[in-house]
């Protein structure tokens, strides 16, 4: 075994020599075919196609060379494959040790017989040679040092090598070069040298890149080119180098450089892709309550927005990694949502600037894009108010305010408090919710405070403010309040003395009324003299005829002032006291004689006489100027009537409330007395008490002065209490009280103080009693001479039908006709006596209505004409003139008849024990219009009646003389229902409805059938128009009927009506009215701003 392990030692050796033996010979071969090719190819410059040859036949030379001489020796001794055998490497070894020659191989056949045949005889043998043998080192027939023989072969092409690398290094590695890119086609080199001045041939996507080259040799060329996509473009000559811009680079591009027919090498510029921001989208949530549409802004990063809104960008990008968004206050790397899309999501609270960069591996990111963010505040509310005072009540106040805000509103409300003496609050403001369009950014509102409603005393305060939420829903809702105000209810005395100046103001007034109309009825009766002696009008008789209708317009404008006036203070009048029905009754009486004082004739009148200066008609003109002297007569006295009645009747309130104010006193002196009777009461303090009841007291008696002043102004004065001697005792008792309180003596001042009382009450009860008898004395004495002038009126009327009858039955030559027109001038001048006794007793009898001194004046005027036409023997015009003086006539007895009914009744309401107070009657009772109507239904068969007994009896001076006496009769009944009719009329239109206009158009008719009963013209169209008026009679009553019915539905518990200005609450409902139809105009879509601009230009329209 040794032996044979030493003849693997020496195969292995074998081997390894063979390997650095092919090594040797292998360089040399490879050294040999690489210069056999570089060379020829460095000074060949071969195409592609020999540089190929040369490149695979080197290639396959060097494999083969690589195989044969390395690769196989180095698997051998690895094992693999064939190897020398045992034999082999015995042979080897003999030839090179001449001691062993055969001995090995010999001992190596001997084993294989010992193997075969087991013989120990060969085995000895083969240890004998073995030992022989083993000395010998068979590794030593291997020599490495022979090698060194080749050394020959590999050092001359070596050489060569080292020897061009060292003087031609281009030889090599030129020529190498093009070899290893044999499939490319080299250009000859060029005689100078190309330096690229970049340092980088990449450029970002769609961005220019300028190339700068740099040339250097012996022989540069004049021009240079670049060479790409087939093109050759020139480069731009610059100092020391040549450029050229590639723009808008959108991928990679390959280029050449060109000059004096030699290329250069390609060169590649690299396109690197660059972030893009391709689109983005800005989604924008605002509030709910700012009423905002949400929006989708497309790439614009600016915007607008109200505070609390939400936004969502979303970002669409191209080779973006990172994606960063700097706020002010703090930066956000957006991470990518699906592909290279980004998105951020932010509550928007505050102005800010945002801006984008992007970036990727390649490309940090560029400039920066910048954005601003504008909030819109959401500000806080404006209200604005302004109040009106009612003119009729102090009350009663209006408010139209404005409120504004950015999106609308969440609760306005109107507050209140008691504020007492001290200034303090009496308690929490009451709050008063109004109705609001909370959608609305900017509206007006009214309110109107019914302090009556509250129950305010005089005196009381109350402080007052509206206050107004918006419906922020980021903050919470904010309010905002109008300054606080202060309503002060005037004090008892305040409001007499603003009534007493009020007084005094209308009576003013009136007098000046009265002397203006004396003055227009003095001017008219000089025009109308001038004109009955003109044929034509000259032009300063039309501007004095255009003064007078100036002036008289004026005076209508006066008289309506004065009546505003008087409805004014009477309102006001409640505040102070609530009156006593009497005086209230009164008062209203008045109220309606004022009303009556400018008349709707009057008026027609001036329009007329308008109409006729442009027609110059001098007749009619003339007649017209006569009926405005009248009727400014008529007015005169109505103005004098009234102003001595409103005299009368402020006596009559102010000896009320000096009588209440008496006894207001009197318990007052009882009280403290009743204090001073305590014992640890403090006797200052209980002086000061009475020191302050004597000076109401003296300024008790000062009043008094006053109302005696007042009275001596009456044409009638009214019988004064004599209270001297009281007021004197009531002062030494009250004197007293005082200096026995300050020298402490509060029992004896008790006594003063009491005493003092009694006589306080005794004087007002005395008062009260006096005021009561003379009421009932005055009235007395005003019905007895009413009855007196009823029956002259009477006998009046009858005494002018006998005349006229008289007078029928004349012939106008007959010598009785002048014994007729003397008759009929003392009629007249009986009519004038009774005319002036009644204008005296209608200054004294308020019950009587304002047309009876209308009616005694058309009396006048008839009587004057009839007299006019008995001078001219003129019969049909004298009997119509004396018609007229009836039909007046029974006018005037039934108004006088229905005063002193009005009369009795109050006086029967005065009496104790009668208890006949429940219909008052007169002009108090609303008139039936199912009464008035079975009255007509009468009339009409009673007109019916006479008719058909007319057509059977035929004509007889007896049955004329009848018809007229019953055509009377029925003429006054007819004046009496329309009468009625006017009456239930004007109280229909008391609240401005205009339901009672249908009734004036019925009592217009009624006036038509009283012209034709007192002209005895009854034909079948008289009865036509009684079955109409029948007719029309039959709907006011189912019109009443219906009245009633909503009257009954609609009725709930009884209530003060509240003294309000019905103009004001017009002009409030109109202004409500517009608001309401103002803000349907406004789209509720608009954005803020063209929504502020819109509400600014609707109201400077409602301004």
């Amino acid at each position: 075994q040794i032996l044979i392990d030493k003849l693997d030692q020496f195969i292995r050796k074998y081997y390894k020599n063979r390997m650095i033996r092919g090594l040797m010979y292998g360089t040399s071969l490879l050294l040999v075919f690489f210069l056999a090719v570089t060379i020829p190819e460095y000074f060949g410059e071969f195409g592609t196609a020999g540089r190929t040859v040369l490149f695979w036949s080197f290639a396959l030379a060097a494999g083969y060379i690589v195989v044969r001489f390395f690769a196989i020796p180095a698997f051998k001794l690895l094992r693999f494959g064939k190897i020398i055998s045992h034999d082999q490497a015995a042979r080897i070894i003999g030839k090179h040790f001449t001691d062993v020659e055969d001995k090995l191989l010999n001992t190596l056949q001997l084993k294989e017989m010992a193997d075969d045949q087991g013989s120990s005889l060969v085995e000895a043998a083969i240890v004998q040679r073995i030992d022989e043998l083993k000395p010998i080192p068979f590794t030593s027939a291997v020599d490495f040092g022979e090698n060194r023989k080749y050394l020959k072969y590999v050092l001359p092409p070596l050489a060569v090598i080292l020897v061009l690398l060292v003087a031609a290094p281009d030889v090599l590695s030129e020529s190498t070069e093009r070899l290893v890119r044999h499939t490319e086609n080299i250009e000859k080199l060029a005689p100078y040298s190309i330096t690229i001045l970049n340092d980088d041939l990449s450029v970002a996507e769609n961005k220019d890149f300028t190339l700068g080259v740099q040339l250097a040799g012996d022989v540069i060329p004049q021009k240079l080119y670049l060479v790409r996509d087939g093109q050759q473009f020139r480069m731009k000559k610059e100092p020391g180098s040549y450029i050229h811009t590639f723009r808008n680079v959108q991928k990679d591009t390959e280029f050449q450089l060109y000059g004096d027919g030699f290329y250069s090498e390609k060169f590649t510029l690299e396109t690197l892709p660059t972030p893009l921001l391709l689109n983005f989208a800005l989604s924008l949530d605002f509030p709910a309550y700012t009423g905002l549409k949400d929006e989708v802004i497309k790439n614009s990063g600016d915007i607008t927005v109200p505070v609390g809104s939400k936004a969502l960008w979303q970002f669409e990008t191209r080779n973006t990694s990172t994606f960063e968004v700097e706020f002010a206050d703090t930066t956000l790397n957006l991470s990518q949502t699906d592909g290279d899309r980004f998105q951020l999501s932010k509550t928007l609270m505050r102005n800010d600037e945002y801006s984008i960069k992007i970036q990727n591996e390649f490309i940090s990111g560029e400039d920066a894009i910048e954005y601003q963010i504008r909030i819109i505040p959401d500000n806080y509310p404006l209200i604005a108010v302004s109040e009106e005072k009612d003119t009729l009540s102090n009350k009663h106040l209006y408010f139209t305010g404005d409120v504004k805000d950015d999106y609308g509103f969440k609760r306005l409300t109107f507050n209140y408090f008691k504020v007492n003496d001290d200034g303090s609050n009496a308690g929490d403001p009451v709050a008063i919710d109004l109705d609001i369009a909370r959608q609305n950014v900017q509206q007006q509102f009214y309110y109107h405070w019914d302090l009556a409603e509250m129950g305010i005393q005089p005196g009381e305060q109350y402080s007052y403010y509206f206050e107004v939420w918006d419906n922020d829903g980021v903050h919470g809702a904010k309010a905002a309040r109008t300054q606080v105000k202060t309503f002060n209810a005037p004090s008892i005395e305040e409001l007499q003395e603003e009534r007493d100046q009020q007084n005094d103001d209308i009576k003013d007034r009136m007098e000046d009324a009265i002397k203006e109309a004396q003055k227009i009825q003095k001017d008219l009766d000089e025009l109308r003299k001038d004109l009955l002696q003109k044929e034509e009008m000259s032009w300063q008789e039309r501007k004095k005829i255009e003064d007078l209708l100036k002036r008289q317009r004026e005076l209508q404008k006066n008289v309506e002032n004065i009546q505003n006036k008087n409805e004014q203070k009477n309102s006001k009048q409640e505040e102070i006291a609530p009156q006593n029905e009497e005086l209230l009754k009164k008062q209203q009486m008045l109220d309606q004689l004022m009303e009556q004082v400018m008349s709707e004739e009057m008026k027609q009148m001036m329009d007329e006489l308008e109409r006729l200066m442009e027609e110059l008609d001098m007749d009619e003109i003339q007649e017209q100027i006569e009926q405005m002297d009248m009727s400014t007569e008529d007015m005169e006295k109505e103005l004098d009537r009234v102003l001595e009645q409103f005299k009368q009747l402020e006596f009559e309130q102010k000896m009320e409330e000096a009588v209440e104010e008496l006894e207001k006193l009197a318990e007052e002196q009882e009280k403290l007395a009743e204090e001073s009777k305590d014992k640890e009461a403090d006797p200052e303090e209980l002086k000061e008490k009475q020191d302050e009841l004597n000076e109401k007291f003296e300024e008790w008696e000062k009043e008094m002065e006053d109302i005696e002043k007042l009275n001596e102004d009456l044409e009638s004065p009214n019988p004064m209490p004599e209270n001297e001697e009281e007021s004197k005792e009531i002062k030494e008792d009250m004197k007293e009280s005082s200096e026995q309180l300050e020298k402490q003596k509060k029992s004896k001042a008790s006594e003063s103080q009491q005493s003092a009382a009694d006589e306080m009450k005794k004087m007002a009860k005395k008062m009260e009693m006096m005021q009561q008898q003379q009421s009932a004395e005055k009235m007395e004495e005003d019905m007895e001479a009413l009855r007196a002038l009823l029956e002259n009126i009477i006998t009046l009327s009858f005494d002018q039908e006998l005349l006229m009858e008289q007078l029928k039955n004349t012939d106008g030559k007959d010598p009785l006709y002048v014994t007729h027109g003397q008759t009929q001038r003392k009629l007249k001048d009986d009519s004038k006596m009774v005319e002036d006794s009644l204008f005296a007793l209608s200054k004294r009898i308020i019950q009587l209505q304002g047309p009876v001194n209308k009616e005694i004046s058309m009396v006048r005027e008839n009587m004057g004409n009839a007299l006019d036409h008995l001078g001219e023997r003129q019969t049909p015009q004298v009997t119509k003139h004396q018609q007229y003086v009836m039909t007046s006539f029974n006018n005037l007895a039934l108004l006088l008849d229905e005063a002193l009914k009005q009369m009795q009744q109050e006086s029967s309401c005065k009496k104790p024990g009668t208890g006949n107070c429940e219909k008052p009657g007169g002009m108090g009772a609303k008139p039936s219009m199912s009464e008035m109507k079975k009255m007509q239904e009468a009339l009409s068969k009673q007109l019916e009646q006479m008719k058909k007994e007319g057509k059977n009896e035929g004509k007889n001076n007896a049955r004329d003389s009848k018809m007229s006496k019953e055509l009377a009769k029925m003429a006054a009944k007819q004046a009496a229902i329309r009468q009625q009719v006017e009456k239930l009329s004007e109280k229909l239109n008391e609240d401005g409805s205009g339901s009672g206009n249908e009734l004036k158009k019925i009592a217009k008719k009624m006036e038509e059938m009283e012209k034709d009963m007192v002209n005895k013209q009854i034909n079948q169209e008289t009865l036509k128009r009684q079955e109409d008026l029948l007719v029309r009679l039959l709907k006011a009553e189912n019109a009443e009927r219906q009245r009633e019915m909503e009257e009954k539905r609609q009725s709930t518990e009884a209530t003060d009506s509240p003294v309000s200005n019905p103009m004001k609450y017009s002009e409030y409902q109109k202004k409500k009215e517009q608001e309401i139809e103002l803000l349907k105009t406004v789209p509720p879509s608009l954005k803020p701003y063209y929504r502020d601009k819109v509400n600014e230009y609707f109201n400077k329209l409602g301004r």
